[in-house]
């Protein structure tokens, strides 16, 4: 017998007794109730995301642009972008029609406009704008600040051109080396939850199989059952074989639902705003 047997053969009977229970831990762990509920529990949600976004599809259409009224009290002639809603409006028409509820608001460009780039927003109450009052306004603010821009650049007697170039400097169009063109990317909400969606999975899934592991040896340790198994297993083995396989364990929930976002965030973003 050579001198490095008895260590192979201890190797070996480790390897050996850490499979062994790596295998039981695992199948027991997956065979798991909790488990095939948490694990099932990120495919169902895609699923249910996937008809519900099949059967709101048909609803899905651009918002319709909101009209924007202007009272231009400053020297610079305004120039409306093409498919801008701007109605520019004297003081008086705008006040009577925000008084009479035809308005909810207008914008006054006043005389020192140049001066300090101050534009006023009159609308009726002081209580605190809501959700839809926000949007609108946000989608005001735009029309308003292109209109200003084309009026600016248009007053300092630039070629129509060279103003369209500033206004609109650049319409980006993905194309392959073939000329072929190019498959539409994940939207901008997509790309930002993305990370932090695949981060959270991850971290919820290290504190399931940690608990797992913890019950695990809980309930041997109270029905005696470690005791039994200590006597025929070593304890480096023993520790080394759960830790694989609820290990194990664990990457198979993480792939199950690394497979089912694959699959089914392309499909998402295809079919939702994101």
């Amino acid at each position: 017998m050579s001198p490095s047997q008895p260590v192979d053969d201890r190797r070996r009977s480790f390897m050996r007794l850490m499979a062994l229970v790596a295998r039981r831990d695992y199948l027991r762990t997956v065979r798991r109730r909790g488990f095939i509920f948490a694990t099932a529990l990120l495919p169902i949600g895609m699923a249910g995301l996937l008809a519900l976004s099949s059967m709101a599809t048909p609803t899905f259409e651009p918002a319709p642009t909101t009209s924007l009224t202007v009272v231009n009290e400053s020297t610079i002639e305004l120039v409306v972008p093409a498919g801008a809603e701007v109605r520019v409006a004297d003081r008086a028409t705008a006040t009577a029609d925000l008084e009479s509820g035809r308005l909810g608001e207008f914008y006054v460009i006043p005389a020192r406009y140049l001066v300090d780039a101050q534009v006023q927003r009159l609308r009726t109450g002081g209580q605190a704008p809501g959700i839809d009052e926000l949007q609108r306004w946000s989608g005001h603010e735009q029309a308003l600040a292109a209109t200003l821009r084309l009026s600016l650049l248009s007053d300092a007697g630039l070629p129509s051109e060279v103003v369209e170039r500033v206004v609109q400097p650049l319409a980006v169009t993905d194309v392959g080396v073939g000329g072929t063109p190019g498959q539409p990317g994940p939207g901008p909400g997509l790309r930002l939850l993305l990370p932090y969606a695949l981060t959270f999975l991850f971290v919820m899934s290290i504190f399931i199989t940690s608990g797992y592991l913890l019950q695990s040896v809980t309930e041997e340790k109270e029905n005696r059952v470690v005791e039994i198994v200590l006597s025929s297993v070593p304890p480096q083995p023993l520790m080394a074989g759960k830790i694989l396989g609820l290990g194990a364990a664990g990457l198979t929930q993480v792939a199950i639902w690394l497979i089912t976002a694959l699959v089914a965030l392309p499909i998402l973003a295809e079919r939702l705003p994101i």
